[in-house]
């Protein structure tokens, strides 16, 4: 509860310390310590301490597939977190087959509607948008959009969360009538049921100020922006991946509304940022490497922006694959002139 009311470190302090009671008093193995170990990697995702999730959220899934075996509802469940630990780590294959593995189980073993397929599903369908393949994602996501809505209603978390994934899915597929339609729901329902102090809206926040910017309302775009911006600041703290993805979100859109200095001022700050949280070879720094290229050329500097352009160029490839929109995307950089570079937008990390 402390983590989706935003309070993250308190969260991972009273989760911590139950862990570690339940450890010394039952024992790894026990069906209440396997549960505190899985709240205790979602509060270590929220916080941006990505390897360390993966580390717990594997020995997690061990335990309970020695104490559950693999079909019982709580192994699946362990396997669907280690699948997102995976992710933000940056072990995309990984992540992919954990929940492909998930939601083939959840299905065979739960049916298609239960929440936790749906859950699992939507997981799913992320990945394959991560990967660059967007009209499988978006597909995917339609049908399971659809699915949450009829079973759960359009207020339900399954539904609001898809809708944004949608929404991410549509983006990058140039539909941004459709993906602004799709986030506006997701924001407005979700501004409603949890008000504005809560991750699911500022996420869904952040998908749509890249829908508006996209469509020609700069102003709005970052307004919004930073406004997710504020909130991961004051949650969070400056220094987390969530907050500095948030940021670097914002510095493109504050370039791309002409604020060319504070653009590249918020971009630089966003990049050494990552560096220090995610090492150099991580798929958000690429990113956060290409988008300050970008400012580095937009105020003037175009031999830092070309050393930055060839760093990016090489860790999406390496990150993504040479194929990769991202990757394609540095690549084009490298030959392009000011007016047509491409930027990357990441979107807010899962727990």
């Amino acid at each position: 509860v402390l983590r989706l009311q935003g309070a993250a470190q308190d969260a991972y302090r009273t989760d911590r310390e139950a862990w570690e009671r339940l450890t010394e008093l039952l024992g790894p193995d026990h069906l209440h310590t396997i549960a505190a170990a899985a709240g205790l990697g979602g509060d270590l995702r929220q916080l941006g301490r990505y390897a360390e999730a993966q580390a717990l959220d594997r020995r997690t899934l061990e335990a309970a597939e020695r104490v559950l075996g693999p079909d019982h509802p709580r192994t699946m469940m362990s396997l669907n977190n280690l699948a997102v630990s995976a992710f933000l780590a940056g072990d995309l294959d990984d992540s992919f087959e954990g929940h492909s593995t998930a939601a083939a189980r959840q299905r065979s073993v739960l049916g298609e509607d239960d929440l936790y397929t749906v859950i699992s599903e939507l997981n799913r369908a992320r990945a394959l948008r991560e990967a660059g393949r967007y009209e499988e994602a978006r597909a995917a996501l339609a049908g399971t959009v659809e699915r949450s809505r009829a079973r759960y209603g359009e207020d339900h978390d399954g539904t609001l969360r898809g809708l944004r994934h949608l929404g991410g899915a549509l983006l990058r597929l140039g539909r941004y009538e459709e993906a602004r339609a799709a986030d506006e729901e997701a924001y407005r329902r979700g501004l409603a049921r949890y008000g504005a102090d809560h991750p699911e809206t500022a996420a869904a926040a952040g998908n749509l100020a890249v829908d508006l910017a996209a469509l020609g309302e700069s102003g709005r775009a970052v307004e919004l922006a930073r406004a997710v911006f504020e909130y991961h600041r004051a949650h969070l703290g400056e220094e987390y991946p969530t907050t500095l993805i948030a940021a670097g979100n914002l510095a493109v859109l504050l370039r791309r509304d002409g604020r060319v200095e504070e653009a590249a001022a918020l971009s630089g700050r966003v990049l050494e940022g990552l560096r220090a949280q995610l090492g150099e070879r991580h798929r958000y720094v690429g990113a956060a490497l290409l988008n300050h290229a970008n400012s580095l050329a937009a105020v003037g500097d175009p031999a830092g922006a070309r050393e930055l352009d060839e760093r990016a160029a090489e860790v999406l490839a390496e990150s993504l694959g040479p194929d990769h929109p991202d990757s394609r995307a540095a690549f084009g950089n490298l030959a392009a002139d000011p007016s047509g570079r491409a930027d990357v937008f990441v979107e807010a990390p899962p727990v």
